[in-house]
């Protein structure tokens, strides 16, 4: 059992850094590369949280634990985003109060992108979506696990969330809720089959599984869960689910057996909230696009682009640590329960 949550907390991490990649596409990333990452990355996290899902009796229950796993998060990242905005736009000689306006504008709405069918002005928060759509896909799954037909309202919800997005995009990650919902149930059902355990799966599936993934990842790839983008429809969905359970399979059979590579990466999963959050802060606050340009005639200075965003986001992440428990408990969860 302590095996495979170590090749969960190693996926998390790949996926992570899958998520940093794909932050970089601005500064020279293949597209090749570009389009694998978004083939699986977003999908593993909401696959990993249906596998560890628990469908809970008491909603209320399930409510509070959701809100102080991920709204709580969510709000405290945004307090320190908003904060930060503002020394930089000191710095920069802007203007403070448009600063905080529209960056408390942007967090109350809760977009991770700008879409047509937002309210005009409005800005995107960036990548801590993820928390606000894990949030309310907890609460619907735990919804359709009580009908007759889970599967069926799963895939309506995702219809419904791609269907309604031109439309109109609501605040507050709903509609990416309403499709990674989906995922979240594939994960939960991955769980009771017990498909990722040893003999779950026969090597040849195994491999039809990779396979498949490979091509979605190098014909299809734009899956932006973000905006409810599936470009390729039921592939996007089939290419992220086979690239996730492989990623898991992968990280248990072969990184797991290289020590110090799988305690670095098991230490990132563990910890995968603080350093998602903190990488939206780094993202936003530092001026990567200034060092684009002074970097941009390296040859491939994006595999530098990336190392630098990664060491920021465990630089900021680690001064989060170094807060009191009360503080720094938000984003490390063990802390908050030693301080409790």
């Amino acid at each position: 059992m302590a095996k495979r949550l170590t090749s969960f907390d190693i996926a998390k991490a790949v996926a992570l850094i899958a998520v940093v990649v794909g932050h970089c596409s601005f500064a020279g990333v293949p597209q090749g590369v570009v389009k694998a990452c978004y083939s699986f990355h977003m999908p593993l996290f909401f696959i990993v949280s249906g596998y560890f899902f628990k469908q809970q009796e008491d909603e209320r229950a399930l409510l509070r634990k959701s809100v102080s796993g991920l709204l709580v998060p969510y709000l405290g990242t945004s307090l320190i985003l908003i904060v930060l905005m503002v020394f930089r736009t000191i710095f920069d000689g802007g203007l403070v109060v448009e600063t905080v306006r529209s960056w408390t504008v942007a967090a109350l709405y809760g977009s991770g992108a700008v879409l047509d069918s937002m309210p005009e002005g409005v800005m995107a928060i960036g990548a801590i979506w993820f928390l606000l759509a894990l949030f309310w896909s907890r609460l619907l799954l735990n919804a359709a696990l009580k009908t007759d037909y889970p599967a069926l309202v799963c895939l309506a919800l995702f219809i419904v969330g791609i269907g309604s997005a031109d439309s109109i995009w609501l605040p507050l990650a709903v509609q990416p809720a309403m499709c990674a919902v989906l995922f979240l149930y594939i994960g939960f059902k991955i769980k009771e089959s017990s498909l990722l355990r040893r003999g779950g799966m026969s090597p040849i599936l195994w491999g039809f599984s990779f396979c498949i993934w490979l091509y979605c990842a190098r014909y299809h790839g734009v899956l932006y869960m973000v905006s409810n983008t599936y470009a390729a429809g039921a592939m996007d969905v089939i290419g992220g689910v086979c690239g996730s359970i492989c990623l898991l399979k992968f990280s248990e059979v072969y990184i797991s057996k290289i020590p110090v590579l799988s305690s670095m990466l098991k230490f990132v999963g563990k910890n995968s909230l603080a350093f998602f959050c903190m990488h939206l802060v780094e993202l936003d606050v530092i001026r990567w696009d200034l060092i684009w340009e002074i970097m941009s005639q390296i040859p491939h200075a994006w595999v530098l682009m990336v190392l630098m965003q990664v060491a920021c986001t465990g630089l900021f992440a680690g001064v989060v640590y170094c807060l009191p428990p009360f503080l720094s408990g938000l984003f490390y969860p063990a802390r908050r329960a030693k301080s409790a």
